[in-house]
């Protein structure tokens, strides 16, 4: 028994070649198997046979050509890409882009433009008191709550401080009358997990589950931020307000937000 726990520890850490005797070892034993005992041999062989076997799948795995750039940049191929390298880190759909031309650096799980590569501060600063300069700031969490209006105010007025106003102030009357309403939060990334424990611990302590429902929206919204003086005039030569429909399903032109939206012009 002794013996063949022996042989059978030996025969899964060793070759045959090293189990014989060192003044029967030889370099060249491993390659010759005439040269090794009757009794090896067959082993030998095997072990050989085993060894070509995985060279040959090594050099074909070597010699496989990589797919050409136009296969690599179909869209399949380049959403696989995308989603592979942000396993453990989040990319913003603007992250190509700025990669191209910034320093990246992971903040918050989120990896953000750092510093641009070439020398643009002065530039940035004329655009931004001047003109326009466009950020992408999708970056922020936005946390949607939806249900009563009263219930809704509650829970926001459990989470903020009594000093400031509320935020049932700040809704206009005819959104009153509706029976489902929608708040946004739009919430720093270092604080945004926080804000949404403490929001679901504040619905619970008030009983509001099943009248107020948060849900996290920072993964299906891209947002960006202008600043500058020709910022609503750029905005004007790229959005045109959706045409409003009146009760009967037709539509109508004008409305309250295209009025609104003329008097900003200029």
């Amino acid at each position: 028994m002794e013996t063949a726990m022996l042989d059978a520890k030996k025969a899964s850490n060793t070759r045959a070649f090293q189990t014989l005797p060192r003044h029967l070892r030889r370099r060249a034993a491993s390659h010759n198997v005439k040269r090794m005992p009757a009794r090896l041999r067959a082993k030998a062989l095997s072990e050989i046979e085993k060894s070509e076997q995985q060279k040959s799948e090594e050099e074909k795995s070597k010699n496989q050509k990589r797919p050409n750039r136009r296969q690599r940049r179909k869209v399949a191929s380049v959403v696989e890409e995308y989603r592979l390298r942000q396993r453990d880190k989040r990319w913003l759909e603007t992250h190509v882009w700025h990669a191209k031309r910034m320093q990246m650096k992971e903040r918050w799980g989120i990896m953000i433009a750092e510093t641009p590569n070439e020398k643009s501060h002065r530039a940035s600063y004329r655009a931004a008191k001047d003109k326009t300069l466009l950020q992408d700031v999708s970056f922020m969490g936005t946390i949607e709550l939806k249900g009563g209006r009263e219930s809704i105010v509650q829970t926001m007025n459990s989470v903020t401080s009594p000093a400031d106003t509320s935020v049932g102030a700040k809704w206009q009357q005819q959104q009153e009358q509706q029976q489902q309403q929608q708040l946004w939060l739009r919430v720093h990334p270092a604080m945004h997990k926080k804000v949404l424990d403490e929001l679901s611990l504040a619905i619970k302590f008030h009983g509001t589950d099943g009248k107020v429902t948060v849900t996290d929206l920072s993964l299906d919204l891209a947002s960006f931020e202008l600043t500058g003086d020709q910022s609503t005039l750029l905005l004007h030569t790229v959005l045109v307000p959706a045409a409003a429909s009146d009760g009967d399903g037709d539509v109508k032109e004008g409305g309250a937000a295209a009025t609104t939206w003329e008097r900003l012009k200029g």
